[in-house]
């Protein structure tokens, strides 16, 4: 197994963490299929390169034909147990989406089921309230 430690300072979106991906070596194709997995009506992926404050990074544009903003934490949940994902990749994007829920519930003093998952990033001070940074 392989991991990857973001040092996200001023926050990530999903669309950064994508581009962030594909420069460490994912083949886009690679993305793609598993994009397909989770069985989202008609979505295609562009990417581009692009050059900010001197860095060179890959820019990913999600295109999806629906216009929902956010959606909430059993909406996804019902999309990834739903998917054609593997039972340990299921499990731990749940954990990982309850936990973004968990951040932002507490950001609006609002119920975890209710919190929504706009699409923006969210910084990492909120993600690790009340928790220690785990070391690279």
């Amino acid at each position: 197994m392989r991991i990857a430690y973001f040092d996200c300072i001023a926050g990530a979106s999903g669309d950064m963490i994508l581009g962030a991906l594909l420069d460490a070596g994912l083949p886009e194709e690679t993305l793609h299929e598993g994009l397909l997995a989770l069985q989202l009506d008609d979505f295609d992926l562009r990417t581009r390169q692009v050059v900010k404050n001197g860095f060179s990074a890959t820019k990913v544009d999600v295109i999806v034909a629906d216009d929902v903003p956010a959606r909430h934490l059993l909406e996804i949940e019902s999309i990834v147990m739903d998917s054609h994902l593997s039972p340990s990749i299921k499990e731990r994007a749940i954990a990982i989406f309850r936990r973004l829920g968990e951040v932002e519930a507490g950001e609006v003093t609002r119920g975890i089921c209710v919190a929504r998952y706009p699409r923006r990033p969210i910084h990492p001070r909120r993600a690790l309230r009340g928790r220690s940074p785990s070391p690279p």
